[in-house]
């Protein structure tokens, strides 16, 4: 492969990465939907409700999952 063709196809290649790169750090775009959580509303308001989790994860795992609550 000749230098020149070799230089083209690395200026090709390092743009091709730098739009992914750009495109993959884009904010999303904010096409104005609204979301509807009327069918669960009947789920709100219980604060202070106590639950209890069941896991299998042990410490110190299990330790920095029940502050992630």
């Amino acid at each position: 492969m000749k230098s020149s063709k070799r230089r083209a196809l690395a200026v090709a290649a390092s743009a091709a990465i730098a739009a992914l790169v750009f495109a993959g750090c884009a904010p999303a775009a904010d096409n104005g939907t609204t979301v509807n959580c009327d069918d669960y509303s009947q789920y709100k308001g219980h604060e202070g409700t106590t639950v209890e989790i069941y896991t299998t994860i042990i410490d110190p795992e299990a330790a920095l999952f029940k502050e992630s609550f």
